[in-house]
């Protein structure tokens, strides 16, 4: 009797674990019902599209200012039925087109560009050629002699003085470059150094100086406008720098007496 008891003691204070069966949760139903949209929105689709949405975003959002339509057994859609693969298809092709149309106008706006400096090169190249040869005349016309003509008008003596000697003067004095040593301080440092190299060596001739000065400030000077002077050498006058060195270069102004100078350094 004492073994028994002891048994159910023992029995009764291990605890038991019992499984029971859990019920499948049923599927819940979709509430979202189909409408049409009026208008485009971002993210829910496009005008004319079919979508399902939540009864809570038609009300709240989507019907709000007639921006979409509900769609029941009876109630078909207002407009035509838009695909969305459709419409974003057509949506590319669009903006390809789009972007097509706009790189054919930018080559045309290049091909125009071009041409006009294309023929605004081919004016100047023609404008060279007529200086030159209006050079050339006065050239001859400096050779020649002056001469006077005297005729009477009304009794009244004219001295027509007018000969291809003065009209060379006129044509040099209308195509000469004129500046200031305003002009030329602004455009040259006190200091000009040339750095000898592959491309620039020696001799440094005037010429060279003068193309440096236009590449860097547009400013055109004229070679007979250009002294050099060694500045290690007793201040001797040369043409050209034959060897690296110090040079005390003066630029003659038009109008004015005294010419500005400049220290350029070959090395």
């Amino acid at each position: 009797m004492f073994s028994r008891s002891g048994e159910q003691f023992v029995q009764s204070s291990v605890k038991q674990s019992i499984r029971h069966a859990s019920k499948r949760t049923p599927p819940r139903a979709d509430k979202r019902i189909p409408v049409q949209l009026l208008k485009d929105f971002p993210n829910v689709g496009v005008r004319g599209e079919v979508v399902k949405v939540l009864p809570s975003v038609m009300r709240n959002y989507l019907h709000m200012n007639n921006g979409a339509t509900y769609l029941t057994k009876t109630k078909g859609p207002r407009i035509p039925i838009v695909d969305r693969s459709v419409f974003l298809e057509q949506q590319e092709k669009i903006k390809q087109e789009k972007a097509e149309l706009l790189r054919e106008q930018r080559r045309k706006e290049l091909e125009a560009q071009a041409q006009r400096e294309s023929e605004e090169n081919n004016e100047a190249a023609l404008s060279l050629e007529e200086l030159s040869g209006l050079f050339d005349n006065i050239k001859r016309g400096r050779k020649s002699k002056s001469k006077k003509t005297a005729i009477k008008l009304d009794g009244a003596e004219v001295v027509e003085a007018e000969t291809e000697e003065t009209f060379a003067n006129s044509v040099e004095s209308t195509v000469d470059i004129s500046y200031t040593s305003f002009d030329v301080t602004e455009a040259i440092p006190a200091r000009y150094n040339v750095y000898l190299s592959e491309n620039i060596i020696l001799p440094i001739t005037k010429s060279f100086l003068i193309g440096q000065f236009y590449d860097v400030s547009g400013l055109e000077l004229q070679e007979s406008a250009l002294t050099l002077t060694s500045q290690e050498e007793g201040a001797v006058e040369t043409e050209e720098v034959i060897a690296p060195g110090t040079y005390t270069l003066s630029i003659s102004v038009p109008n004015e007496r005294d010419p500005v100078e400049r220290t350029l350094v070959v090395q």
